[in-house]
Parts: C-alpha cells; sequence; structure tokens
C-alpha cells in the first residue's frame, strides 16, 4: 500500500473561490443613516463661509472706473437713474411679451428720483458736495424732497434729489391733467422751494382742480399739519354724512363706512391713493367743497401743501426690500462677507451667463443655468441692478467694500 506524502507545493487541482459575504440590508440601511459624506469645499464661495477674507485696508470706491468732479453732481443723477436696471435680455429672457411690456411700464411709472445719500457715496468730499447741492438748489437747477421715516446711517439719508427738468418733464406727459393745471403747477413749482400754501394756491387754482392734484400724487401734505380728531372727523359737517351712509347701508359693509374713496373724501390723499368710482357706495361731501377741515381742503387756512411725484410709495417699496433682501444674500456667508463676484452671481439668481462653456452647452441643447425672467431679480425686483441696490446699501450704512489683495473686491456687513 503506497503511502501519501504531503508536500508545500501548490496544488494544480481546481478550486472553488471563497465566496464574499454581502452585507444585509440593515446594515446598509445603519450605514447610510450616518448621513451624507461631507463635500470639501470648493472655490471662492465656499471658503468665505470658513475663513475671514483679508483685508488690505485699502479705502475703495463705489465705481473703480469711474470718477466724478466736485460740481458734477447732475452727471452723477444721471448716472445713477441710467444704471438702476437692467437691460431685458434679447434671447432666452425666460418672460413672455406681456411680462416685458408690464416690466417696461413699472420702470417707466417711477419716479425720476435718487437718494441724495447715494450721490454722496460717489464723491469722497461730504461737505463739497452738499455745498454744490445747496447751490445747485438756489439755481433751481434740482430740487430735495424729504421722506419722513426714511432714515440711515449715511450722510443725506431720508433725503431724495430730482432734476427740475426731469420734475417737470413727468407733470407734462400726466393724462390726468389740463394743459393749464400743468403751466400752474410748473410755475409754482418754479417759484416756490418745497411747499406751498392754500393762499396760494386759492389764488391760481381751482378747489377741484387742487383736488385732482392731491389725487395724483403731484401734491402731499406733510404730517405736522394733520388736522386733529376734534377738529377733523368730528366736525358738524362730516359726521352727518357718516351718519346718513350707516343708516342707509347694510352693517359691515363699505358703504357703511362712507365708500371706497370715504378716506379721500375725508381729506386723505397722496400717490398711493386713487379714488376709484362706484356705483353703491354713498360718498361723504367733498371738503373742498364744504369747508370741513382735513389735508386736502383748500379752504382751511394756514395749511401746506408738498410738492411731490407719483409712485414715490412704489419707489420706495422697492429699494427697502430690495435692500432687505441684498443682506439676506450677504448673510447666507458665515462672517456676513461675501466677493464681488460671488455676490453678484447670488443677487443675479445664477443666470446663464456668456462664458464659452454655456454658450456651447446652450448650442447642444443642455441645461446651462436659470433662465432671468425665473429669477426674484427679474419677478420681485423689475431686473434691478447690482451696482444700483450695492450703492444704495453702502449709502444706508449697511455695507462696506474693501479689498482683499487676493481675490479682488469684497463686501461685508457693518
Amino acid at each position: 500500500m503506497a503511502a501519501l506524502n504531503f508536500t508545500s507545493a501548490h496544488s494544480s487541482r481546481i478550486q472553488k473561490s471563497p465566496k464574499k459575504k454581502t452585507p444585509s440590508i440593515s446594515s446598509r440601511v445603519t450605514k447610510s443613516s450616518h448621513g451624507p459624506p461631507k463635500r470639501r469645499p470648493s472655490g471662492h464661495d465656499e471658503l468665505t463661509n470658513d475663513i475671514h477674507l483679508p483685508d488690505t485696508g485699502i479705502p475703495l470706491a463705489l465705481i473703480p472706473d469711474r470718477s466724478f468732479d466736485d460740481d458734477g453732481i447732475v452727471e452723477a443723477i444721471h448716472f445713477i437713474q441710467s444704471s438702476m436696471f437692467n437691460d431685458i435680455p434679447e434671447r432666452a429672457s425666460g418672460m413672455n411679451s406681456t411680462r416685458i411690456s408690464t416690466v417696461l411700464n413699472f420702470r417707466a411709472a417711477l419716479p425720476p428720483v435718487v437718494s441724495a445719500s447715494h450721490v454722496h457715496v460717489l464723491f469722497n468730499a461730504p461737505s463739497k458736495t452738499e455745498k454744490e447741492i445747496s447751490r445747485l438748489m438756489k439755481d433751481g437747477v434740482i430740487r430735495r424732497i424729504t421722506i419722513s421715516g426714511r432714515r440711515g446711517k449715511g450722510v443725506g439719508s431720508g433725503q431724495m434729489l430730482i432734476l427740475l427738468d426731469d420734475w417737470q418733464r413727468r407733470v407734462n406727459k400726466s393724462s390726468g391733467l389740463s394743459d393749464r393745471v400743468k403751466q400752474t403747477y410748473n410755475d409754482l413749482l418754479k417759484s416756490h422751494s418745497g411747499s406751498v400754501d392754500t393762499e396760494t394756491l386759492r389764488a391760481s387754482l381751482s378747489a377741484e382742480e387742487v383736488k385732482e392734484l392731491v389725487h395724483l400724487g403731484f401734491l402731499t401734505m406733510p404730517h405736522g399739519s394733520l388736522p386733529t380728531l376734534s377738529g377733523g372727523i368730528n366736525s358738524s359737517a362730516t359726521v352727518p354724512s357718516l351718519l346718513k351712509a350707516g343708516s342707509q347701508e347694510a352693517s359691515g359693509s363699505l358703504g357703511a363706512v362712507g365708500g371706497i374713496n370715504a378716506f379721500l373724501n375725508a381729506g386723505g390723499g397722496g400717490s398711493h391713493l386713487h379714488r376709484q368710482p362706484t356705483s353703491n357706495s354713498i360718498e361723504a361731501p367733498s371738503p373742498l367743497k364744504t369747508g370741513v377741515s382735513g389735508t386736502n381742503f383748500i379752504k382751511q387756512d394756514n395749511v401746506q401743501y408738498d410738492f411731490s411725484l407719483p409712485a414715490m410709495g412704489s419707489y420706495l417699496n422697492l429699494s427697502n426690500s430690495a435692500r432687505t433682501h441684498f443682506m439676506s444674500l450677504l448673510a447666507k456667508s458665515k462672517f456676513k462677507e461675501a466677493t464681488m463676484d460671488i455676490l453678484r452671481q447670488r443677487w443675479n439668481g445664477g443666470i446663464v451667463n456668456d462664458s464659452a462653456i454655456s454658450q456651447a452647452k446652450k448650442l447642444r441643447g443642455e441645461f446651462a443655468g436659470v433662465l432671468p425672467g425665473r429669477t426674484r431679480k427679474w419677478k420681485d425686483f423689475w431686473g434691478l441692478a447690482f451696482d444700483w441696490i450695492l450703492g444704495e446699501c453702502v449709502a444706508a450704512g449697511l455695507v462696506e467694500i474693501f479689498e482683499t489683495g487676493t481675490v479682488g473686491r469684497a463686501v461685508r456687513a457693518r
């Protein structure tokens, strides 16, 4: 019987490979429950969330590639007006013809005003700038409009500037005024700096014409001259008309409180209020006819009317909401600071750019970004330009611009 000898040599016998143990479903769920893998930071946008951007300490101008002379106030006003909105893209705008028409009409209806603080940040000499503005006001070139309740840290906060020619041009374009009223209003605008009293208005315009100017927003009342409750709504001429309306209309209805135009008939007015004719509402007698005290009662003595412009409320709402949104975009960074390019990209909403890669993707029919019409910049802010809203935030003292020395200009919250 032959003996079996065992050696360490490799056998030529075919062997099956050992089976790999597959993880169970429960173990896979357990491993994946720890959360997605952490993404490594890439690009300047992620970098600004982790570390402070370097600051060289060099003061920077708002517009680095353009400078204004000390007497270039008018040029600065034109520059701010022309740079307020971006042009609507000719192709792939993401907006139909109706939306484009709405955007253009909204822009055209805004008053041609600029904030005085925005003008100041374009110059390096606040004192000289203010003296030049005062000189132009004295010469009748520009006008200053004070907005109550609008304050900021910058010089000239709460004040708007407008060229007198632009103001008169807006009056002449108004379709709700006759030629005589337009001419009279423009004459009063030239001869009176900021306001006009009722005695002057009586000598130039009728009560209905003044009332129309108030309803269109060309005349307003300062808060200091608003009537008190005892001298306004409690007067003997107004109370019977309201009692009559309440007795003839259903309780809880609009007509029971004087109709949709009750506030206007009781003396209210402004650029955001427009008379709406109704057939089933009972209106109180007009204060211009009865002589009841109120904000637009021409028969009341010692009342001052301020010159104003229509759609001032729309302009202020747009500016305030855009500044709030701009600061929220800056707050996405950890230290509330970001490079200029990153912040501009956030404001534009990641739209399709003009780079070679994006254009090649568009030619191949691939997705290359968001269409402009679907971003907040165009849906909520009507195409407001990044440089304009940056200037507004700098002028309001909300942000400051600094030079990093490595990644260019940057913005941080104050």
